[in-house]
């Protein structure tokens, strides 16, 4: 089986990283794959990985890069530069089947799909539910990409590159391509994105359910006193961590998490990894921000931790949840998106009663209450290794992978 996987770019968030990692965990078990990415890690091919990045040379790439801002002219111009080289690529790869990953709402639109198709079978990876709707990422209460999304969005979270009046141009071009290439299906990575996408436009589209996963030998858990003494964390406290790409993100929650800590009963440490810090002046909380982490430390500050503090406000399946159970640190979250499909309790941490800076506040307390007393146990690496392990991944793929090309055997033949 050859395989393409298809990308924007690598980031260190988000589906670009799961992206990656599978590509990684594919080549090591002896697939042909080929990454496809405008921006790849550099350096990454001396893992042995066939890295193509694309969408590179000039003056195509600054062409490219302007006329995105401008969706009118991007349609009749921008989008046939990539698309070009893209069909160029593919062209000589040859590949039995296409994975996509990360390329609505970025400088990649839908368009690239449709010339994958004519290559080979695809397989999109839903990250978000930006597959389905007009523009945005995560439509909250919104119900409008159920039956169609219109010009009246107001969703403040979306890039300008998507204004309001390109919504309902752009939910109907992914709908007609959705419902009109019978050789693309779709991978949902939580059952609560799978019930949107089918509840909006994937309806009577292949779409199967295949949890992210995390390479185990990375994220697995040390000591507590070798963890805190990596990063000096006083060990005098209970230590709650909390972790974002971006952490002043509103959608990942740090306003309610400050809230939620003036509620705290005992004094904490709190520790941060990502982009940017949450700061605060609260006598019973200690911050370190430890800032953004190359992986090969990641596993010190999970273990450092003994809860992580989840509280976005919604999450497809975030990385961050497995990385932490991977290092046995139980996680609390609130009871909402795919979030429901990642916490159990007595299993992998807490759920919180409502999605409020006060059942957050209450959570916390009975989470280190309960550790403190030795009332709950945890399953969190158990969990880890038979759901989310990389390589549990990789065969799910592979298998969905196996059945799509036999499915569409007879339009490519």
């Amino acid at each position: 089986m050859k395989i393409a996987i298809v990308t924007h770019q690598y980031s260190i968030g988000g589906g670009e990283v799961v992206a990656f990692q599978l590509a990684e965990a594919m080549t090591k078990a002896g697939v042909e794959l080929y990454y496809i990415s405008g921006n790849p890690p550099m350096g990454e091919e001396k893992k042995g990985i066939n890295v193509i990045r694309i969408n590179q040379k000039e003056p195509d790439r600054f062409i490219h890069k302007y006329l995105v801002k401008f969706p009118g002219l991007y349609r009749k111009f921008g989008r046939n530069i990539f698309n070009k080289e893209l069909d160029s690529i593919l062209t000589k790869i040859k590949p039995d089947i296409i994975n996509i990953h990360g390329v609505v709402a970025t400088h990649w639109d839908v368009s690239c799909i449709e010339i994958c198709l004519k290559h080979a079978p695809v397989v999109w990876t839903l990250h978000d539910m930006s597959s389905f709707t007009g523009r945005c990422g995560q439509a909250y209460d919104c119900k409008q990409y159920i039956n169609g999304c219109t010009e009246s969005c107001t969703d403040l979270h979306i890039p300008v590159l998507i204004p309001p009046k390109e919504s309902k141009l752009a939910y109907q071009e992914k709908k007609s391509m959705i419902q009109n290439n019978n050789a693309l299906s779709a991978i949902a990575p939580s059952k609560w994105l799978y019930g949107r996408a089918v509840e909006g436009m994937w309806k009577n589209k292949n779409v199967g359910i295949i949890p992210n996963g995390s390479p185990l030998d990375v994220y697995k858990p040390i000591s507590k006193k070798k963890a805190r003494d990596f990063f000096k964390i006083p060990t005098d406290k209970p230590v709650l961590m909390t972790a974002a790409a971006n952490l002043r993100d509103s959608r990942k929650g740090s306003n309610l998490l400050i809230d939620a800590l003036s509620r705290v009963e005992e004094k904490v440490t709190l520790i941060t990894m990502g982009n940017g810090s949450i700061d605060l002046s609260l006598d019973n909380v200690f911050v370190k921000n430890l800032g953004y982490l190359p992986i090969s430390d990641k596993h010190n500050a999970y273990s450092a931790a003994n809860i992580f503090v989840l509280p976005s406000l919604a999450e497809n399946h975030p990385m961050v949840f497995i990385e932490a159970i991977a290092c046995e640190t139980p996680v609390i979250a609130f009871p909402t998106t795919g979030l429901l499909d990642c916490v159990i309790p007595e299993k992998t941490g807490w759920l919180c009663d409502e999605v409020s800076a006060e059942s957050l506040g209450n959570t916390i307390n009975t989470a280190i209450n309960e550790l403190k007393s030795g009332t709950t146990t945890f399953k969190c690496r158990d969990v880890a290794e038979s759901e989310y392990d990389i390589n549990v991944q990789v065969k799910r793929y592979l298998s969905f992978f196996e059945k799509e090309i036999a499915r569409c055997k007879d339009l490519y033949s």
